[in-house]
């Protein structure tokens, strides 16, 4: 058995938490944000997710014309996603940061098939933005899972002194101050 998790440790991981949990917060709103100014034209960009940036700019394109409200709500659902697993990863649902982990992922690989066109640095520093966030969200990944065992050992501990207590209570329950012999047990 491992040794028990000191205060200042269990601190952090809750940090990691809450910091991996608010890049994804954070991806959704940069990404709602961006799709407000496509939608209104204009040619200014944050750094945020690719997929809606790809389809939100490629609804601007006259070609596009007739799919234009299909792919903003498909930007909309994207954003959705990431809002969604930043609430469950925040609450410290495992599987919200794994999602949220392969999601960016792959937003990060549509993102490296562009240097496919040539080298940009505007697209070396999205590139590293976007590294950067995934390791924010894997430490905030980790720290979930740490913190999953830290309270599996606590429940664990809590159970066996438990028992602990009832054994006591029962041999108490059973003892009689005033009898000399006792007489022996089964």
């Amino acid at each position: 058995m491992m040794e028990p998790a000191d205060r200042s440790e269990i601190q952090e991981h809750y940090a990691a938490v809450s910091s991996g949990s608010g890049w994804l917060y954070l991806l959704a709103g940069l990404g709602l944000f961006n799709l407000i100014i496509r939608a209104l034209r204009m040619d200014f960009v944050l750094i945020a997710i690719q997929f809606t940036e790809s389809l939100t700019y490629a609804a601007t394109l006259p070609r596009f014309a007739g799919y234009r409200i299909a792919l903003f709500v498909i930007s909309l659902v994207i954003i959705g996603l990431f809002a969604l697993f930043g609430y469950f990863a925040r609450r410290r649902h495992r599987w919200a940061f794994v999602a949220g982990m392969v999601l960016y992922g792959l937003d990060t690989m549509l993102l490296l098939s562009y240097f496919a066109a040539g080298f940009d640095i505007g697209l070396t520093i999205y590139t590293l933005f976007h590294l950067f966030g995934l390791y924010k969200i894997f430490q905030g990944t980790v720290a979930c899972w740490a913190l999953a065992r830290i309270d599996r050992e606590d429940r664990l501990l809590e159970q066996s002194l438990a028992r602990g207590r009832a054994r006591v209570k029962q041999t108490m329950a059973e003892y009689d101050p005033f009898d000399d012999y006792p007489t022996p047990r089964a």
